[in-house]
């Protein structure tokens, strides 16, 4: 299944065309922010602020990714980070997640915050 197929694709794209609610390349609505980059579902136990213990990082990827992949294609204004880690490598300081995959690779252009107090 190509990531366009996917009902978290499709989900991501359309949530943020409804809340941003651009035309004319003027934005009608609020700006959306897709948070919490990224993969906060796959932390041990499920618990917040804990880590992502990935072996086969093709997989974490793909399964973690869709929906940033959708709301990027929608041009989404913000991408909030997550402050959980994966393999003990705090997410908010990961230039590989950051920089390599958001910006290069799913082509996000806007402006990522953190979350609540990981700064």
């Amino acid at each position: 299944m190509g990531q366009e197929d996917s009902y978290i694709y499709k989900y991501g794209q359309s949530f943020v065309k409804g809340l941003q609610d651009v035309q004319n390349g003027k934005l009608n609505g609020v700006l959306a922010s897709a948070k919490h980059f990224f993969g906060d579902d796959s932390t041990i136990y499920g618990t917040n602020i804990a880590s992502a213990n990935v072996i086969s990082f093709k997989n974490y990827i793909s399964h973690n990714t869709q929906g940033y992949y959708g709301a990027v294609k929608s041009d989404v204004g913000s991408v909030m980070i997550s402050y959980s880690s994966i393999n003990y490598i705090p997410n908010g300081m990961n230039s590989m997640y950051l920089s390599g995959m958001l910006r290069d690779d799913i082509g996000f252009k806007g402006f990522t915050v953190s979350d609540y107090n990981d700064v």
